[in-house]
């Protein structure tokens, strides 16, 4: 339901006549057509086949075939199934190409760096997710012994949040801190692009394991951010190093200050959905914004209702705990 709210998804997938690649490659794209006919069944051409609900047993079924984990009845990580799904979307839709994937020369030059990725991500890994979901990392090393700094690029579907991490590190900033303080994507963010002092790496300058520090930046923001925050259910019990954190949500972000060289105006990003746990009921529940009406739904298995964003809002961390978030470029 929540990759089923994200409009530029659905428009894709809901007419696939639209789109001749889609069409061409329809029998070695199974997961994208499961997705078509699911677009199908959640938005029909006609009110007499409308339905409350939709339990995607096809859907399930592809993903034990083509991934044994998900044969079992446990509960599955929401993090691993999401990357899972782009991951596979992605490597279905992506373009056809016979490009080589060119490492830069010279990764001391920050530009020749970002230049290299740049063009690799164009010319060689280019699809429907990667166009709309992908993100890149600039990551810095700097070698503490000649103190030169090296330059590397990676994207990634969905960019994970270390709230564990960023918990402690407010925790040492400030001694006063109270525990139960809400972290924010602000201060995971902040951490992330905190430098990381006395790491052990291989400098291309000194030929040799030394030690670095590190620092990362977000470089282009992507039309829909994906947030994991690497936390859910371990046999159907709490992992309470993460869950017990509690972590704030907002509607609208500003994300001006964490990305890095961008030529988009925009980097106000608004809030379409959210995977969490029912603390009560422990298991998953999912909250969308449909890209239909704008309403707000609220998921649980079969039983889909409407629901308030403000209620979403006041509701974590008090009776969820949320474990994804999907945010979209304003």
């Amino acid at each position: 339901y929540l990759i089923g709210n994200i409009k530029v998804l659905c428009e894709y997938f809901y007419n696939p006549q639209q789109n001749n690649n889609f069409v061409k490659n329809i029998e070695q794209a199974p997961l994208s057509f499961i997705f078509h006919r699911l677009f199908l069944h959640l938005y029909p051409l006609s009110e007499n086949e409308k339905t409350k609900s939709y339990k995607p047993d096809a859907f399930k079924k592809y993903l034990s075939e083509i991934n044994c984990v998900y044969k079992s009845e446990n509960k599955r990580n929401p993090n691993d199934l999401f990357s899972f799904i782009l991951e596979t979307l992605h490597n279905e839709l992506k373009r056809p190409t016979k490009a080589d994937l060119k490492i830069p020369k010279n990764v001391f030059n920050k530009k020749d760096v970002i230049q290299a990725g740049i063009k690799n991500f164009k010319n060689y890994d280019i699809s429907k997710i990667s166009a709309y979901f992908n993100w890149f990392e600039l990551k810095e090393t700097t070698c503490t012994q000649c103190n030169q700094t090296m330059y590397s690029f990676h994207t990634y579907h969905m960019f994970e949040l270390d709230i564990l991490n960023t918990s402690k590190y407010n925790k040492n900033k400030n001694n006063n801190a109270n525990s139960n303080n809400s972290i924010t994507i602000y201060d995971c963010l902040s951490y992330y692009q905190s430098r990381k002092n006395n790491v052990k790496a291989y400098c291309k300058s000194c030929h040799k394991n030394t030690i670095v520090n590190c620092g990362s930046k977000v470089f282009s923001n992507p039309n829909i951010f994906v947030f994991s925050l690497n936390r859910g259910l371990i046999n159907d019990n709490f992992n309470n190093n993460l869950t017990d954190i509690s972590f704030q949500l907002y509607e609208q972000i500003d994300l001006s200050n964490f990305i890095d060289e961008n030529n988009q105006v925009s980097k106000y990003y608004e809030l379409k959905g959210i995977i969490s746990i029912s603390r009560q009921l422990k298991n998953y529940v999912t909250f969308s914004k449909s890209p239909v009406d704008n309403n707000w739904y609220f998921y649980d298995s079969d039983n889909v209702c409407t629901t308030d964003i403000n209620k979403i809002i006041s509701e974590h961390d008090i009776n969820y705990i949320p474990c994804i978030l999907v945010y979209q470029l304003v």
